[in-house]
């Protein structure tokens, strides 16, 4: 990727990160699951299926 396109990306990544970090900009409602790393071979299989309902899990590292 040459300077250029990297510069973009960095520009249109940045702003919508900036909110998120102040607490300005929620993204709870993105997650349908949220379960520890460690169950990362159930939670692919809950997504792969649709189980429960599960749209989009969240792997939290350390519990």
């Amino acid at each position: 990727m040459d300077g250029t396109r990297f510069q973009v990306l960095a520009a249109r990544t940045r702003r919508p990160t900036a909110h998120v970090h102040p607490g300005q900009l929620s993204t709870s409602h993105l997650a349908t699951h949220s379960v520890p790393l460690e169950e990362a071979p159930r939670a692919y299989e809950m997504f792969k299926t649709k189980e429960d309902g599960c749209v989009r899990a969240v792997l939290r590292p350390g519990g």
